[in-house]
């Protein structure tokens, strides 16, 4: 492991720039695993940080997020703070990407009919083909899609089902992009069926 030299010479008080950022480059929101195409399909948030040491002292208790910090959008992307993108893992390289202007917030979820799962900060759930990256279909709920999508089966129907409402992420979401319609609360279960014409075992 090696350190930038800003880094290591860096006082209490000096700015030091990180692309990605503390909450960017891949957060917690889960990769998902396509074994039909061998792929990892990775949410990112495309931001960097500006952070600002402070002072700690040695007692107990104190300490914490470990200085000031400002979150910015990384530089060269026209403002597109989300991406998804696939990596074929035979090849180790990108098979496609989508950027966005919505921060995705929920993880990616793949079905064995091709298609993967995610939801964003605008209200979109999206439904990707896993070897093009296209949006195949798409459907806006009433608040931010926020945690893990899962689906399950019952008398041979196939459901996806994802919560929406948005948490501690506002704090970041709100400045980043603030044009953007963030309703406070919206704690809900949205749960869809997917149709014939998706055909079996998606």
């Amino acid at each position: 492991m090696r350190y930038r030299q800003d880094i290591i010479d860096a006082k209490i008080g000096d700015p030091i720039n990180v692309c990605p950022g503390i909450y960017g480059g891949h957060n917690w929101q889960a990769t998902a695993y396509n074994p039909e195409n061998s792929t990892l399909i990775i949410p990112l948030h495309q931001l960097c940080v500006e952070m600002v040491g402070q002072e700690v002292q040695m007692v107990e208790g104190y300490g914490g997020f470990g200085g000031a910090s400002r979150v910015y959008p990384m530089p060269g992307i026209n403002g597109m703070l989300g991406r998804l993108t696939a990596w074929d893992l035979r090849t180790m390289k990108e098979q496609w990407s989508h950027e966005q202007r919505a921060i995705f917030l929920t993880s990616v979820l793949t079905t064995a009919g091709g298609l993967a799962f995610i939801g964003d900060v605008d209200r979109y759930l999206k439904a990707f083909d896993v070897n093009t990256g296209e949006v195949l279909w798409k459907t806006r709920l009433g608040s931010a899609l926020h945690g893990f999508p899962i689906t399950y089966a019952v008398d041979g129907e196939q459901y996806i089902a994802v919560p929406t409402g948005m948490g501690v992420m506002k704090l970041l979401t709100a400045k980043q992009s603030p044009e953007i319609y963030q309703p406070y609360g919206g704690n809900a279960l949205y749960v869809f069926k997917l149709s014939d014409s998706a055909g079996k075992n998606h």
